[in-house]
């Protein structure tokens, strides 16, 4: 979480609307379970934030064209889009950039999520860190 302060310098609370699954991710025993609360989260998302998101996305956030989140089916997905989320972020405020809140919003979720793997879920099966394939995300 440390690292979410650094770069975003915002935490959970300030974001409405995103405790429930902030909750739902500190909760998951399972990689099943925090790969549901993930998928949940995204499917929260308005058009308007999700349009707002793309604005700055280039094409690499977690929706497709048409506002559909992308299937989350392993946790190495949840760590592979909060990295690229991350990159990205960073890369933004490389250059000047102020990044949106919906992208900032991003990296704090995923980052939570990243978070749990790394203390509670990180002793898992293979498989459910195994990296995504190439063309894995619809």
């Amino acid at each position: 979480m440390n690292t979410v302060m650094a770069v975003t310098e915002n935490s959970p609370d300030s974001f409405p609307g995103i405790g429930r699954y902030v909750s739902l991710i500190h909760a998951a025993s399972e990689p099943e379970d925090l790969v549901d609360a993930m998928s949940e989260y995204l499917a929260s998302w308005s058009k308007h934030k999700i349009e707002n998101l793309q604005r700055v996305d280039g094409g690499w956030g977690p929706f497709d064209k048409y506002g559909q989140s992308t299937r989350l089916r392993t946790m190495a997905h949840v760590t592979w889009i909060g990295d690229t989320v991350r990159r990205q972020l960073v890369a933004l405020k490389d250059v000047g950039m102020a990044p949106n809140p919906e992208l900032i919003e991003l990296d704090v979720v995923f980052s939570i999520a990243k978070q749990v793997v790394e203390d509670r879920l990180a002793g898992r099966s293979r498989e459910d860190f195994a990296a995504p394939r190439r063309g894995a995300y619809p």
